[in-house]
């Protein structure tokens, strides 16, 4: 989420921004993950020997969010090109 979009009822995007890398700095976001492990693995149990992580977190192209916000906004007839052609 952009800090901007933030509701203003939480406070300023730049005082939310600021706790929240004081509060990564500080490791809080580490604990917090540590202890939710550690109560569901002590309330359900995690099989350790079937451990796996992946994930990418980047921004998407422009160019394919041009193509999201292009299609949506569309005005032209769905059917276009080939489709418009055995259409008759």
């Amino acid at each position: 989420m952009q800090w901007n979009a933030l509701p203003r009822a939480i406070g300023a995007s730049t005082t939310v921004y600021d706790r929240f890398r004081a509060w990564e700095r500080d490791g809080f976001f580490a604990r917090l993950w540590a202890a939710g492990l550690a109560e569901y693995d002590e309330l359900v149990g995690i099989d350790w020997e079937w451990l796996s992580l992946d994930g990418v977190m980047t921004k998407a192209p422009f160019r394919l969010l041009r193509r999201r916000r292009d299609r949506s906004q569309s005005h032209r007839s769905r059917q276009t090109g080939h489709e418009a052609q055995h259409a008759v």
